[in-house]
């Protein structure tokens, strides 16, 4: 088999994670798993998908309880099963393609098509739209290529693709990502972006420099907050007020809930507190459970009592499988301990400040997933972690890993000759 095929699997395996289609991205990551696979993984791979694993084998426990029926347990385990296989798979067909700058140079192309499809997409558009909602309805509401692709434009020195555009042509692509990047309007992917670039540049280290840059971090956020909220805006307000309003909202959406009482008067209040009410109505079913549930969870195949009919893509229910709060999802599936499992890996990630770097670029790829430990944090807050369809940190954590793995194993065999 040609080592092209390959990076047309890889290429393949980002589209089908970024399509926000877990079916296509489940068979897709299957496929890519098995043509890429090699039985020799990295020590740091397998501590990885051994956290995972040991989080689906709690959820597994469900199988014994299923008020849902069968359909809804195998859903979580795909759910569940498919961040492993995009880890490992990820990891195997990095290992396996030559060309070690392919990585970055997949994700900045890719990127650039994104870009210039969401931005033909706006100017085809342009007549119908009157507010930040309709053009994010017409453009899209994220695209997390793009994110990638930006923080790779910005951190990586040398990606090796002004020779293949020209200096111009290329500087004008990443100005074009970058117009498209802000045009989506999304609070996680800057927040993202904003997070790597301050971990990857050691500010977010714990350390005399890490401790002033948060201090200022604080302070900024704060003085941020302070200047939005002085913005007369609402939840009708039109164009960047729009924005801005969301921005304003932030908290109460992802941290606040409201009483079931307050939503049957007026259900327009609920969407101001979505990401907060099904959270706490996670916790509270938890609690009803008792000591096994906060434990262990309810395991796969269990859905979170809304406690009143809502309209969900088109829908109306009651009850939902997935939360946007990856912290409280994992919890109320696999307990405590899940819980304690899955913010291990944020550490794990995070230690890679204190990895050893024997070379330049072992140095990047360090820097590299420490902010990919900050990308999946900040994920797991909002939009489901590593659970969401289009979220890319798992997949950028093996394929790093994989070139990490390469460069330690270059330089010590150059060692090795040298001795």
């Amino acid at each position: 088999m040609r080592i092209s095929i390959y990076k047309i699997l890889f290429i393949l395996l980002i589209i089908s994670v970024v399509s926000a289609k877990i079916e296509l991205s489940f068979i897709m990551v299957v496929i890519a798993f098995f043509l890429g696979f090699r039985s020799k993984l990295n020590k740091h791979v397998l501590d990885i998908a051994m956290i995972m694993l040991g989080i689906f084998l709690i959820g597994l426990l469900g199988i014994f309880h299923l008020p849902f029926g069968f359909g809804t347990f195998l859903k979580d385990v795909v759910y569940y099963l498919r961040p492993v296989l995009i880890l490992t798979a990820a990891y195997m067909l990095i290992s396996r393609i030559r060309n070690k700058k392919f990585l970055f140079q997949a994700f900045v192309v890719l990127g650039f098509i994104s870009a210039l499809l969401h931005l033909y997409s706006l100017i085809s558009g342009f007549g119908e739209i009157d507010s930040v909602v309709r053009l994010r309805t017409i453009g899209g509401r994220y695209n997390h290529i793009e994110l990638v692709a930006l923080i790779f434009v910005t951190l990586i020195r040398n990606i090796g693709l002004r020779e293949w555009f020209g200096r111009l042509t290329y500087g004008l692509l990443v100005s074009l990502l970058l117009v498209s990047f802000f045009l989506y309007f999304s609070r996680v992917m800057i927040v993202v972006y904003v997070a790597f670039y301050l971990a990857y540049q050691g500010y977010l280290k714990v350390s005399e420099r890490g401790v002033k840059a948060g201090i200022i971090g604080l302070l900024s956020a704060i003085t941020f907050m302070f200047i939005i909220n002085q913005f007369d805006v609402d939840s009708n307000s039109k164009g960047i007020n729009g924005f801005i309003f969301k921005i304003q909202n932030s908290y109460n959406e992802i941290f606040e809930s409201l009483e079931i009482k307050n939503i049957k008067k007026d259900r327009r209040q609920l969407w101001k507190h979505w990401r907060g009410y099904e959270a706490e109505s996670a916790i509270n079913q938890l609690d009803k459970l008792g000591a096994w549930g906060w434990t262990f969870g309810d395991g796969f195949g269990s859905m979170v009592d809304l406690g009143v009919k809502v309209e969900l893509a088109g829908e109306e229910t009651q009850y939902i499988p997935l939360l946007h709060n990856g912290y409280v999802y994992v919890m109320f599936k696999t307990g405590i301990v899940g819980l304690l499992l899955y913010i291990s890996m944020f550490f794990y990630l995070y230690f890679f400040y204190r990895a050893r770097s024997n070379t330049e670029i072992e140095f990047i790829l360090n820097r590299l997933i420490v902010g990919c430990a900050f990308y999946f944090a900040i994920s797991s807050l909002v939009i489901s972690g590593i659970f969401k369809p289009y979220d890319l940190s798992i997949l950028l954590v093996g394929s790093i890993l994989a070139l990490k793995s390469f460069y330690v194993e270059s330089w010590n065999t150059g060692n090795e000759r040298n001795t």
